[in-house]
């Protein structure tokens, strides 16, 4: 019985990261959209950046819709994980552009 709890505890505490990586790659998202304007071309090394940060968003969610176990949790987090690296090279590349 007690080992059945800790599994359970594990696939939890897995989701729970994985979802507060997505809700704050979401977040960061959306401010990367907010600070664009309308004239920002969207060939440059920021915007490409901000394009796939928002992939990594998409697929997060798509990955969250379908998982169950630690596994799946642990990979929803490691796309977050990419896409809140990818909105940091981003920002890095709009810093650089002024």
């Amino acid at each position: 019985m007690a080992g059945r709890w800790w599994a359970g505890r594990g696939t939890a505490g897995a989701e729970a990261r994985a979802r507060s990586r997505y809700e704050r790659l979401g977040h960061q998202v959306d401010l990367l959209a907010a600070a664009e304007t309308s004239g920002a071309d969207r060939a440059s090394a920021g915007a490409v950046q901000a394009r796939r940060a928002r992939e990594r968003w998409n697929s997060t969610g798509a990955i969250l819709a379908t998982a169950s176990s630690t596994e799946e949790f642990r990979l929803a987090e490691r796309t977050a994980e990419e896409g809140l690296s990818l909105v940091v090279q981003a920002r890095n590349a709009a810093r650089s552009r002024r």
